[in-house]
């Protein structure tokens, strides 16, 4: 279809309409599918931690292993997946299952006003926000327990614009609308 460039033909042209359409569902689209990856690579990268930490409780229960073979073996693991992961392994070791990650009870008065009397569940001295005892190696009787964090897979970079007024005072946004 040929359209001419009065006004009134201009209404009902529909030459190029596919193409607007598409300029608007682009950036909807896009961001679905880099949520998607992003989603994806989520999953797939707690699935490798968690079987990172799988493979160490079996080697720490069979008690052929020392604590740096362990550590090693679950940073060889990571590594394995995300070549410039930063690995930081801290091991705590529990009594039963009820305290894993909770704080030593409060007895009298508050954390907050530094007045308190605790329980001090660990042996350490010191008021902690994790029941955990500190430990070294791991052997078969040590409940552990591995906490982590994963970088993005999409990398967003803000870079910020410094706007300089000109000479009376408007900012360059100011200036173009």
């Amino acid at each position: 279809m040929i359209c001419r460039s009065d006004a009134y033909s201009l209404k009902f042209c529909e030459r190029g309409a596919a193409l607007v359409e598409f300029a608007m569902l682009l950036p909807v689209l896009c961001l679905l599918i880099i949520g998607t990856l992003e989603v994806g690579y989520r999953i797939y990268a707690v699935s490798v931690s968690n079987g990172a930490i799988r493979a160490a409780a079996r080697m720490a229960s069979t008690g052929q292993y020392t604590g740096t073979q362990i550590d090693a073996e679950v940073v060889k693991q990571i590594r394995s997946f995300r070549k410039d992961a930063t690995v930081s392994i801290v091991k705590k070791s529990y009594s039963d299952f009820t305290g894993v990650g909770l704080p030593e009870p409060v007895t009298s008065g508050s954390i907050a006003s530094g007045t308190y009397c605790f329980d001090d569940i660990n042996n350490n001295g010191t008021w902690d926000a994790d029941r955990g005892k500190t430990v070294s190696g791991g052997r078969g009787r040590d409940l552990l327990r591995g906490d982590g964090e994963l970088p993005n897979f999409v990398q967003v970079q803000r870079k910020d614009a410094e706007v300089q007024p000109d000479d009376q005072g408007h900012r360059e946004h100011d200036r173009q609308q």
